[in-house]
């Protein structure tokens, strides 16, 4: 017999050895054997699949994503194993003598109201819902802060902090209910510091600092943008600077109408060795091709001048 997709095997009744039992047709392969409603096959000797089972089954051939089809696949398994031990139990229950001569429903469904019961099959379990009780913390508590420029305010008016903290679940509840980078307005930022740090020259732990800053070109927005600002988000969160990640402060995404800027803020501008270590393994895990030039821009000299003016005092 030719190869039997889900679907043909929902239709025709195939047995998992895939003897074919088709009743309407009345066709019966060699070896295959019928009792009443119940099919086994002499070759294998397993019992013929359940409509569920079959159904399950069926529907594995309707499903366009791949990664749904381990999932599927291994739910059917599970069917396939819990109908036979289902059908197996119900079985030796009727062999045996019933002494009350009346059946025993379950303690789930004998103690609810008539409207309100459930059917169930003979031996059903329920399984216990687990709820994850433990967050995973980070080393440190993070904060997220929101700018919108408003020119009529004074700038530190329109910088607003929006929430805080520190596991990583909690970072992806945030992330999850926020907007996305790519989605802004331009004018606005976003910008993850560590708590007791404000995303701003003046602070105390950013004034002797500055910034590797990568800029985008406009059209990249919709394309890398979000990625971009994603995976430094998950660089600073997973302290992948290693002994240098003590030295960051946090990093800033600016919308602007000319291009999008991406940037990390360090404490010191003087470290040469621990700013380059930061750039390199930024760059790396951004995943920038070697012609992408990042540079590294003290806050002292970016305060001084415009940012286009501003010197690179390193470049990776």
């Amino acid at each position: 017999m030719g190869k039997i997709f889900p679907q043909e095997q929902a239709r025709k009744g195939v047995l998992s050895c895939g003897y074919n039992t088709d009743k309407d047709s009345g066709d019966r392969s060699a070896g295959c054997l019928r009792e009443g409603d119940e099919v086994r096959c002499a070759n294998c000797r397993q019992q013929g699949m359940g409509k569920e089972t079959l159904t399950a089954l069926a529907g594995l051939g309707a499903v366009p994503l791949p990664q749904l089809w381990l999932t599927l696949i291994l739910y059917s398994g599970q069917t396939i194993k819990a109908e036979v031990e289902e059908q197996q139990q119900e079985e030796a229950e009727k062999e045996k003598p019933s002494e009350a001569g009346v059946e025993v429903l379950p303690r789930e469904v004998r103690d609810l109201p008539g409207p309100l019961r459930t059917p169930r099959r003979k031996g059903h379990r329920e399984c216990p819902l687990q709820v994850l009780k433990q967050k995973h913390p980070l080393q440190y508590r993070w904060v997220l802060w929101f700018f919108k420029n408003d020119r009529s305010r004074p700038w530190q008016d329109n910088l607003k902090p929006v929430t805080k903290f520190n596991t990583v679940e909690d970072f992806w509840a945030m992330y999850s209910n926020i907007k996305l980078a790519s989605k802004l307005s331009s004018g606005c930022d976003y910008a993850l510091f560590k708590e007791g740090i404000q995303p701003m020259w003046e602070d105390n732990r950013n004034k002797r600092g500055g910034r590797w800053l990568l800029s985008l070109a406009k059209q990249q927005r919709h394309i890398e943008l979000d990625r971009l600002w994603l995976e430094t988000l998950l660089c600073l969160l997973g302290e992948s600077f290693e002994e240098y990640s003590k030295e960051v402060c946090g990093a800033v995404v600016n919308i602007r109408t000319k291009g999008d800027k991406i940037a990390v803020w360090t404490s010191e501008a003087e470290d040469q060795a621990g700013v380059l270590h930061i750039g390199h393994v930024y760059k790396e895990r951004l995943g920038l091709s070697s012609k992408t030039i990042i540079g590294y821009q003290a806050h002292a000299d970016t305060a001084a001048k415009s940012n286009s003016l501003a010197k690179n005092r390193f470049v990776v």
